[in-house]
């Protein structure tokens, strides 16, 4: 008696195995398009999956295939098509870090506002979260959307960075800044080469011409740091105190590698010395205090080391002006 023909087709074209379910146990092969159903009929309950749609999420067969191309047939997610696999792993919390970041971009789409807290706030504070949230594509976009022009992003940045304070607005002016730095020193944003073109324009934006911008900005939060520390009675002042000290050394230690102009500010060596008296009086000999102050250690190398770099190139002058006598080296003398 002959056995099962292979290479047989049925009516749908599909070539399987045809007459038992000896093939199952003999080749081990009956997946997919190489079904154990006898006659080409089927029913809902044993109706298997389409092997191919499984494994690429195409089948060149379409709706003519009889093997179903239900995505959700399988003992386990391995063997989902990768679209498949994409929308399964769309969490809601995933989905709500996109939901965050297109309402955050609505801020910037409108300029700033006289006297907007509440806005400085929502766009500071859920910059900050797009960038420690699940969306990979927020991250990466937040920085390119401050730097866009059709957008508000660097109107939004000097509002805050010319804020002003007044009667018991210290605390206010911290709490607006916090995020700001947070956001501008995440390693997020700085340690991401694909936005780094972005991030160097709004570095620019913020330094001004040679860091006037930022150095007046850097020196208001001392002083408003130092009145907040001094007003506050909450016992978790020293840790807002510490986080933002840490932000602030590490966004003013990247301006000043990404603006060397900066380096040669008047007010940058007294700003420094602020900064260490407040890690020091406020933190005392924590851990906090000491990476800061060597944070601060390693910015006044920065600028030492830009301004021997400025004397060499400058030279020796006469009354303001220098020559230069150019020798020739040609021709020259041949060595035997």
């Amino acid at each position: 008696m002959p056995g099962p023909s292979r290479g047989r087709r049925d009516w749908n074209g599909h070539r399987g195995f045809r007459g038992g379910d000896s093939a199952i146990g003999g080749g081990g092969r009956a997946r997919g398009h190489q079904s154990t159903r006898r006659r080409g009929t089927t029913t809902p309950n044993d109706q298997r999956s389409c092997y191919s749609f499984q494994q690429t999420g195409h089948c060149r067969y379409g709706i003519k295939c009889i093997y179903s191309h239900d995505s959700t047939i399988g003992s386990n997610n391995s063997v989902l098509p990768s679209v498949s696999r994409e929308r399964l792993e769309d969490t809601p919390e995933r989905q709500k870090a996109k939901d965050d970041y297109y309402s955050w971009k609505r801020l910037i789409k409108n300029p700033p506002r006289p006297n907007d807290i509440e806005t400085i706030r929502l766009l500071w504070s859920g910059g900050l979260n797009i960038l420690e949230g699940e969306d990979r594509e927020g991250r990466q976009m937040l920085p390119r959307d401050l730097d866009n022009e059709e957008y508000f992003g660097r109107q939004h940045m000097k509002a805050l960075l010319t804020m002003q304070t007044h009667t018991r607005g210290h605390g206010t002016y911290v709490d607006l800044a916090r995020p700001f730095l947070l956001v501008m020193s995440h390693p997020a944003i700085l340690d991401c080469l694909t936005v780094d073109t972005s991030v160097g324009n709004l570095y620019n934006f913020i330094s001004g011409g040679s860091g006037s911008r930022a150095i007046l900005f850097f020196r208001n939060l001392c002083t408003n740091l130092i009145e907040q520390h001094l007003e506050s009675t909450a016992s978790d002042s020293s840790m807002a105190l510490e986080e933002t000290l840490d932000a602030t050394t590490i966004t003013l230690r990247e301006l000043l590698r990404r603006e060397a102009r900066a380096a040669f500010n008047d007010d940058l060596p007294d700003l420094l010395g602020s900064l260490e008296n407040i890690a020091q009086i406020s933190l005392g000999n924590s851990m906090a205090a000491q990476r800061i102050c060597k944070r601060v250690g390693e910015i006044r190398t920065m600028v030492a080391r830009a301004n021997r770099l400025l004397h060499e190139e400058e030279g020796p002058t006469v009354h303001g002006v220098s020559t230069t006598v150019v020798t020739s080296t040609y021709p020259r003398e041949i060595i035997l």
